[in-house]
């Protein structure tokens, strides 16, 4: 069969996954008259056909998978948890497939799924963790011209080159999810112009966008849109009325990141209802944010982070958060106290503190929370750690956690964890550390 391959690794290498995937001698049998049925095909062409065979031998839950690729630029080097998180996003690893095999997580249904494909030789492997879980894939750059290809041919993906023109009249009246990826150093492209179709009804997920540079008309039926990534640029002295103006005009928003300096940020009114996940990074904020997200309805995750973090104080209010469930604060340098009221935050099971120097303790508040599984501590000073350590002065806030269940205390050079049900693994890691202490 290596004569059809036109004598290029990459058709070998793929033939060879294909032929692994087949157990019988019949299927053997299949595959080498359909590689015969080449012959007729130039030699250059045939590393193509050798590529087409693998992709229609896969199952039909890898094929959209696999053309979902083709949207990452070529020779990119993909984070296997983000990919795994939008294929779950765009339905592709769904809760039906998940239930089919209840022992599994949709993350490990995910997982297998990117295996098989590099068990074929369609993905390459590109970072590998401690225990041999992948961190990082890629993908050969025929492979990667091929997926494109195919791709656009089943009108899965559409791409338009805007990077040589200043503006640009973009056919999107149907579109559902719109990346923009520039290939200088910026994350963004300037004077994007969305003539054509204004509307942009069918628009489900918007990234790396920079508000100053969008014509406002052209937000007015932003009705579907569920995840909006913002990038402001740092000059834009009216982008926090420009932000305020473009959430209120997403109703459906779900998911909502917003980097680089805001001053102020919109009203709790001004927000989607259906907002559950808010990131803000590097802001500007002059006002404690607390008050008006703490009164966003269905807020389950919240992380903020950033230098650009001006207030000293911070609050929580009673009733306030009522379901979030993961809070992460962030490189917050200027902060010195945060207040919990009782009753705030009644939903929270994870909660991290990170790189916020000036923090001088948690919240006395926090040992009302019964919810808490998790807390994690990381590059804090030490002083700050000591305080939670059992007989510390600040134990007693935590102390709860534990008796939900056995618990082990992880501490690591900068960092530690308390958590709810650590795994064996984890157990014998701990206690390892505990032992080295």
């Amino acid at each position: 069969m290596i004569g059809y391959c036109g004598g290029l690794p990459l058709a070998i290498i793929v033939l060879g996954g294909l032929l692994a995937a087949k157990q019988t001698q019949d299927e053997w049998g299949d595959v080498l008259g359909r590689i015969e049925s080449y012959h007729h095909v130039e030699q250059n062409l045939r590393v193509n056909k050798v590529l087409a065979l693998s992709y229609y031998d896969l199952p039909c839950h890898l094929k959209p998978c696999f053309l979902y690729l083709g949207h990452f630029p070529e020779d990119f080097e993909i984070p296997t948890r983000k990919l795994i998180r939008m294929l779950m996003g765009e339905g592709f690893i769904s809760q039906i497939q998940h239930e089919r095999e209840r022992e599994d997580t949709m993350d490990d249904v995910g997982d297998r799924y990117l295996r098989e494909l590099v068990q074929r030789c369609m993905v390459l492997v590109g970072k590998s963790g401690l225990h041999g879980r992948i961190k990082t894939c890629r993908m050969h750059d025929l492979m990667w011209d091929f997926c494109v290809s195919k791709a656009q041919e089943e009108n899965f993906l559409h791409f338009t080159n805007i990077l040589s023109m200043k503006q640009c009249e973009v056919q999107i009246g149907k579109v559902r999810r719109l990346a923009i990826i520039p290939k200088s150093g910026d994350n963004y492209i300037e004077g994007v112009k969305f003539k054509e179709y204004p509307y942009l009804s069918y628009l489900q997920s918007l990234v790396s966008v920079d508000p100053k540079t969008i014509q406002i008309p052209t937000w007015f039926k932003l009705s579907r849109l569920q995840l909006l990534k913002v990038r402001i640029n740092k000059q834009a002295q009216d982008a926090t009325q420009i932000l305020q103006i473009l959430i209120s005009r997403c109703p459906h928003l779900e998911k909502l990141n917003i980097f680089k300096p805001i001053k102020k940020l919109p009203e709790a009114h001004q927000f989607s209802p259906y907002l559950f996940k808010l990131i803000l990074w590097g802001t500007n904020l002059e006002a404690d944010p607390m008050a008006t997200l703490e009164k966003l309805p269905n807020l389950k995750l919240l992380r903020l982070f950033g230098s650009f973090f001006q207030m000293k104080n911070m609050a929580c209010s009673e009733r306030g958060f009522l379901v979030l469930q993961t809070l992460v604060i962030g490189f917050c340098d200027n902060l010195e106290q945060w207040r919990v009221e009782e009753g705030a935050m009644p939903s929270l099971s994870h909660l991290t503190i990170d790189s916020c120097q000036s923090l001088k303790t948690i919240p006395d508040e926090l040992r009302f929370i019964t919810t808490l599984k998790e807390l994690e501590i990381k590059h804090m000073p030490k002083s700050f750690k000591d305080r939670l350590h059992e007989g510390g002065p600040d134990f007693y806030k935590v102390q709860h956690v534990q008796r939900m269940d056995p618990v082990r205390i992880l501490f690591m050079e900068y960092s530690f964890r308390i958590i709810h049900g650590a795994t064996t693994k984890s157990e014998a890691k701990v206690d390892s550390v505990l032992k080295n202490k």
